[in-house]
């Protein structure tokens, strides 16, 4: 990984700590029904990171509440990721496509929700690769994040997860941050 990679996934964590922190005193049971959209951003790990620097995109999630503390969970979202000079440059030499195809990963999953605003959670799913070359992928996440409500209807969703995507080609792993809106209506 490159310095400004390790500084970015740095800065990330942190900004995510006091974030959390600043916004602590928000009490509240934050399983309720809500959708949220927002940003996605991914940061390989293992062999993938020797072939792409980052990864972004979008996200949309609903969450249906069925019990006290849990939400089932189900997402879509898109997201594509930069090759690494080193590998555009050997792909280029070579003649083939350089232009990274989107990836639309579909999930189901459901949430736990404890001290009221933080969770954890997995999804399970697919990640269908677009463009050139279609392939489809089993896809898992696990997630620990909180909700940061704003009123009893809005808040913010800010997860961490490491998300994995395993097919016939290979596998393609890293870390994922999501920053996303969410609205719903707490009881």
């Amino acid at each position: 990984m490159s310095t400004s990679g390790k500084w970015t996934s740095k800065f990330c964590l942190i900004a995510v700590f006091l974030l959390v922190a600043a916004m602590v005193q928000a009490q509240g049971n934050a399983a309720f029904s809500k959708i949220s959209m927002g940003f996605v951003m991914g940061f390989p790990t293992g062999k993938t990171a020797k072939v792409y620097v980052n990864g972004y995109g979008a996200s949309v999630k609903a969450e249906y509440n069925i019990a006290s503390a849990i939400n089932l969970t189900g997402s879509a979202g898109y997201m594509v990721f930069r090759y690494r000079d080193d590998v555009k440059k050997r792909l280029d030499y070579n003649g083939e496509e350089t232009r990274a195809n989107g990836v639309l990963p579909i999930k189901l999953g459901a949430k736990y929700y404890f001290a009221g605003i933080y969770y954890a959670a997995i999804e399970v799913g697919t990640a269908n690769t677009l463009g050139d070359r279609i392939s489809s992928s089993f896809s898992y996440g696990p997630t620990l994040g909180v909700y940061l409500p704003f009123s009893k209807s809005y808040g913010a969703d800010l997860g961490l997860r490491y998300e994995g995507w395993k097919g016939s080609g290979g596998q393609v792993s890293f870390f994922g941050l999501r920053l996303a809106f969410a609205i719903g209506k707490n009881r």
